[in-house]
Order: C-alpha cells, then sequence, then structure tokens
C-alpha cells in the first residue's frame, strides 16, 4: 500500500467511518478469516499488513464485499480518501443493501470535499435504512453548510433536532442550530466564513495562515470537524505540537473520531522523528490490549506527552489500576503539571497506603512544591530545618542535601522499575539510605598546624607504602 502523506492526503473536513454500522455486515468467511486478522492489524497500526492480508483475498475473491469493505475502511482511516470511496463504491456494486458501506461512502465524499456526490448517498441512505436517519441527516447539513445553503442547512438541522431530540446527533443538531442562529443578523465574520477562508488559504498551501482562521472557526462554533481541520493545517505546516493539540481537541469533542486518531498519531511520530523521544512507541486503540508496556516505554525513551496520552486512554477503558495512575503520575511530575500529578498519586495512595514509589514520587512533589518539611516526612527523613522564606529554589534547599540525593535516587529507581518491564529479569534498587546522601557541609576541613608546630612525619607503615608505590610507577615507565 502507497503511504501517502496525511498531510497531502487529509481533507478539510471530517469523517467518521464504521468497520460494521447499521446491522451486521455480512461475513462470507470461516473463522479463522483474513478479514478479522487485517481488522486487528489495522487497530494495532499495522496498515501495510492489513492491507496485503484484504487485497490478497480481494485477489483470491473479487466478490467479496465485506473484504472490499474493509479496505475502504483501512484506506479512509489511513487518509486517503479517494482510494477508500472507489472500494465503497465497490461494496456496493457487491452488494447494495450493504448500508454501512453506503454510509461511509457518503462521509469520505464529504470529507474528501465532494459535497455534491455525497448528498446523493445520504438520501439513499435515509430512505434505505432507519437506524442510519440521523447521521444522513446530519451529513446533509454538513453539506448544505459547507456548501453556503445556510436555509437549507437550518431546516435540515430543525428536522434532525425535533425528529431525533434523544440521539447524540440530534443534541448536536440542537446546539449546531442554536450557533447559526447567533452567527445571523450580524456583522462580524461566522464560523462558515472562517471556514470558507481557510480553505482558499489551504488551497493556495499557505498552511500556516489557513490554520488560523480554522482556529478562529473553532472559537467561535467548536466541533470536532474544526478542531480537525485546523490540525491539518498545522500538520501540514509542520507544526506538529499545535496539530497534535488540535487533534486532541477534537478527540475531546468526539473519541470515534477515527480520521482525527490517525492524524494525531502521525502528528506524535513526527513529533518524536524531530526528537521528542518514544520512537518506537505504537498508539494502538484497541481497548482490550493492556497500555502499560506501551506507557513504560514512552516514559523510558521520554516522550511524556504520548506515555500521558496512552495512560488517559487505558484508565478510560477497562484498565483502572493503581499502576497506570501511577505511570501517568510519573510522565505529569517529570513535565511538571504538579497538579494533575497530585491527583494520580492520591488515587493510587487511597488504595496503597504503603505503595513506597508512589510515596516516593509523593516526596519529590511536596519538595517542587516548596513543602520541604511534608516532603521530608514522606522521604523517611529526619526533621530539618527549613526557610521560613526562601527568595530562590537555591536558598529552599539549603541544609537539604540528603532530600536532594534523595530524590535523585528515586528516580534512578523509577527508571529501573520502568526497564522491568522489558526485562522482567531485572531487580528493584534497594531502598534509599539518607546515611548514604553526602553532605559536603558537614565535612570539616583539617585543622590548621598550632604556630611553631612541627609537621607531623608519616608512619612507618605509610612511608614503606609510599616508597612502593613509587617504584611500581618507574617499573612501568
Amino acid at each position: 500500500m502507497t503511504r501517502t502523506s496525511i498531510a497531502a492526503l487529509a481533507t478539510l473536513f471530517a469523517v467518521g467511518v464504521t468497520s460494521s454500522a447499521y446491522g451486521q455486515v455480512p461475513a462470507t468467511a470461516a473463522p479463522a478469516d483474513p478479514i478479522a486478522a487485517a481488522i486487528a492489524a489495522r487497530k494495532a497500526g499495522d496498515f501495510a499488513g492489513a492491507a496485503g492480508l484484504l487485497e490478497g483475498l480481494v485477489a483470491r475473491d473479487p466478490k467479496n464485499a465485506r473484504a472490499r469493505h474493509e479496505l475502504g475502511v483501512l484506506y479512509a482511516v489511513h487518509g486517503q480518501l479517494p482510494e477508500a470511496a472507489g472500494h465503497f463504491r465497490g461494496a456496493l456494486e457487491l452488494d447494495p443493501d450493504l448500508h454501512a458501506s453506503r454510509r461511509n461512502l457518503a462521509e469520505v465524499l464529504r470529507a474528501d470535499g465532494r459535497c455534491s456526490d455525497a448528498l446523493p448517498q445520504y438520501a439513499e441512505l435515509y430512505d434505505a435504512e432507519p437506524a442510519a436517519r440521523a447521521d444522513a441527516l446530519r451529513g446533509r447539513a454538513i453539506c448544505e453548510e459547507a456548501g453556503g445553503d445556510v436555509e437549507a442547512a437550518r431546516l435540515t438541522l430543525t428536522r434532525l433536532a425535533n425528529g431525533h431530540s434523544d440521539s447524540p446527533a440530534g443534541r448536536w443538531a440542537a446546539g449546531h442550530l442554536a450557533a447559526l442562529d447567533s452567527e445571523g443578523g450580524t456583522d462580524a465574520i461566522t464560523a462558515m466564513q472562517c471556514d470558507g477562508e481557510g480553505r482558499k488559504l489551504f488551497e493556495e498551501q499557505r498552511y500556516g495562515d489557513a490554520a488560523a482562521w480554522f482556529g478562529m472557526a473553532f472559537e467561535q462554533s467548536q466541533s470536532a470537524d474544526r478542531a480537525y481541520r485546523q490540525g491539518i493545517a498545522l500538520l501540514a505546516a509542520r507544526d506538529y505540537g499545535g496539530a497534535a493539540s488540535a487533534f486532541e481537541r477534537a478527540l475531546a469533542l468526539e473519541p470515534a473520531h477515527l480520521p482525527a486518531l490517525g492524524a494525531w498519531r502521525t502528528a506524535q511520530l513526527k513529533r518524536r522523528q524531530d526528537g521528542s523521544g518514544g520512537a518506537s512507541v505504537e498508539f494502538v486503540a484497541d481497548p482490550n490490549l493492556d497500555p502499560t508496556p506501551r506507557v513504560a516505554k514512552a516514559l523510558s525513551e521520554g516522550d511524556l506527552t504520548l506515555a500521558e496520552r496512552v495512560a488517559s486512554a487505558g484508565l478510560g477503558g477497562r484498565f483502572k489500576g493503581a499502576t497506570l495512575h501511577m505511570l501517568r503520575a510519573e510522565a505529569r511530575l517529570r513535565g511538571g503539571r504538579l497538579r494533575l500529578a497530585e491527583l494520580d498519586l492520591s488515587a493510587v495512595l487511597r488504595g496503597r497506603k504503603t505503595y513506597a514509589p508512589a510515596t516516593a514520587a509523593m516526596a519529590e512533589l511536596r519538595l517542587r512544591q516548596g513543602r520541604i518539611r511534608d516532603a521530608r516526612t514522606l522521604a523517611g527523613l529526619p526533621a530539618a530545618d527549613a526557610p521560613v522564606f526562601a527568595a530562590s529554589r537555591d536558598q529552599q534547599l539549603e541544609g537539604q542535601n540528603d532530600l536532594v540525593a534523595f530524590t535523585r535516587y528515586r528516580r534512578i529507581a523509577f527508571n529501573r522499575l520502568l526497564a522491568m518491564h522489558a526485562d522482567p529479569g531485572l531487580k528493584p534498587l534497594l531502598p534509599f539510605d539518607g546515611r548514604d546522601a553526602l553532605d559536603p557541609e558537614s565535612i570539616a576541613p583539617p585543622p590548621a598546624p598550632a604556630p611553631g608546630a612541627k609537621p607531623r612525619r608519616a608512619s612507618k607503615s605509610a612511608r614503606a607504602k609510599s616508597r612502593q608505590n613509587a617504584k611500581g610507577q618507574r617499573a612501568r615507565r
């Protein structure tokens, strides 16, 4: 499969593609189906492997509608929308009642900016599949608004809000209708006008300017689509950090926004290629796969953003253990996000009050907050005077050499715990012993000799040892 840059092929619109929406896509193979293996490979981020399985199946069985459908899903998630549309059309030619392919075809046509082609597909989907009517109306309204027919979009949104008020699409329509109404009757530039200006600039390859206009549109009327457009423009402008943030805003508004998820992954890979770390860690959107090893690896390789993102995805799913909270807390602590790190550490310590790594991390957090006495207590160090007022961090740490040594040792010990995820044969380090901390202030210089006193002569054994060392040095020369 050709690996085309998402910045070149991805769209100014958003698309939500499903593998089996509105009823079961008919299966045409045995349980040991290469389609199932291809879907698993796609979810694991192995696009080339998934494409090889599906294209091989289509070559052997050209009338396999499900294989053509899944190829369309694969290309759509990868941002290659014209190819995706071709595969969905092929699936519909083989099975006109495959409503999932009809819906996906309409979505990718809209996402590819071909609303005039998408509208008939939405209309046919509305007539053919009652379960898809809310999504069909939503797509139609977006196309009408994008084409500048605001009054038609208003009518479709009203129909959707009134007829499907209990569905997510209906609630979206009610909010979007209110935003459209608020734009009317004012001389201020509207979100739709900002979108239009952004599209023109994007076509002119003025990606930074396009991103600014898309950002203005998002601020006026927030939607996953608008955040996604801004992210694509930033990605094309090589602002990979800004692009990742825009895609995260899109996913916060619509977690199932598959193009935003794929584009977010691309932005993170670009960031890591530029030296942000975590280059060997893959983001895998599989809710059944334990993310702990990947979070640990991302932390080991210094990609704090990826570590926190994957840990949050796991905690938002079925993985609720203290380990993920601890790893996310470490990523936040190392990134200076102390308040969020404290929330995670508190969650760990509520369930495991004597969990040493969490207690040690909380000690470092208190030190960084300037709460010296609390930090010493958590570190198990004896009480010591802390400055009542310190104008700088250096003044704050005066006399706290053992505490500083503790935090350094804690980081080394935690890195060993991360390495143990990759190599179970490793053993954790021994607990920190405060007596091992070197305090240069406590080492007094040797006393000065008294006036008129003769220099003290070295002992006989010391003189013999000195002569032996000198003889050895001459022999080596």
